[in-house]
């Protein structure tokens, strides 16, 4: 499992992106679970990166944006500022509040698939990024652990 813990006296941002070989990945399923803990923020996010490139604050990518409201959103990163993709919405596939919540990112060249607790949630089309690394972030003032990763490339048969 891994805790990321921001505010109150630590960093305003804590991440952790993974190294080689998963950053250069194009063409992957990744999986895992998140879930955020009693703290003082007044809601409490999280971020899942993907495709990402660069140094933390100055990356380009995406980034699949989440709440425990219920609600999240997908944006690229260009020179460390945020674009929508997919506006902020709430979707009933997300559990609200401290439970656990199981996401899937599947990336195949410029169409992405994106599930919550094994429910098709959205996909979109971009074609910003070829590759990149995957990983996780969250804000000053928020508690949550991510466990149960799972990263694969998908290969095509030639």
């Amino acid at each position: 499992a891994t805790k990321l813990t921001a505010g109150m006296g630590r960093p305003s941002h804590a991440y952790t992106y993974y190294p080689s070989p998963w950053n250069l990945l194009d063409n992957f399923v990744f999986e895992g679970e998140i879930e955020f803990h009693t703290n003082d923020a007044a809601y409490d996010k999280a971020n899942i990166v993907f495709r990402t490139t660069g140094r933390f604050g100055a990356n380009d990518g995406y980034q699949l944006y989440l709440n425990d409201d219920g609600a999240y959103s997908v944006s690229y990163a260009s020179k460390g500022n945020l674009f929508d993709l997919i506006p902020l919405q709430s979707t009933a596939a997300l559990k609200r509040g401290y439970a656990k919540n199981r996401f899937r990112i599947v990336a195949l060249d410029s169409l992405f698939e994106l599930y919550w607790n094994d429910q098709f949630v959205a996909t979109f089309h971009d074609e910003r990024f070829e590759r990149g690394t995957v990983g996780m972030m969250v804000s000053a003032g928020v508690w949550a652990s991510f466990d149960n990763f799972k990263v694969w490339e998908i290969r095509r048969k030639k």
